[in-house]
């Protein structure tokens, strides 16, 4: 974690920075070593990503999450970057 935003690496290179306000709630790794995102759900009040072996990161989509215009922004080597706005 950086100092105002959350950064996932990914195997392969792909880097997911988050913006907004979330929470994380923990599996058996505070860092998530070795961990998979499962599954994404969205509302219109957060976007989750569930992990396995367990825990979840819950990303904030009300304008109080804010802390800039976009909540999370994809990047992948070669591939378009990709933005929520």
């Amino acid at each position: 974690m950086t100092e105002d935003y959350l950064q996932i690496f990914f195997a392969g290179g792909a880097i997911l920075n988050i913006f907004n306000a979330h929470t994380i709630t923990q599996g058996r790794d505070p860092e998530f070593a070795g961990y998979e995102i499962t599954a994404a759900q969205e509302d219109k009040n957060a976007i989750t990503l569930l992990m396995s072996p367990g825990g979840k990161i819950q990303i904030g989509l009300q304008n109080s999450d804010y802390q800039g215009p976009e909540a999370m922004m994809f990047l992948r080597k070669g591939k378009p970057t990709i933005i929520w706005p």
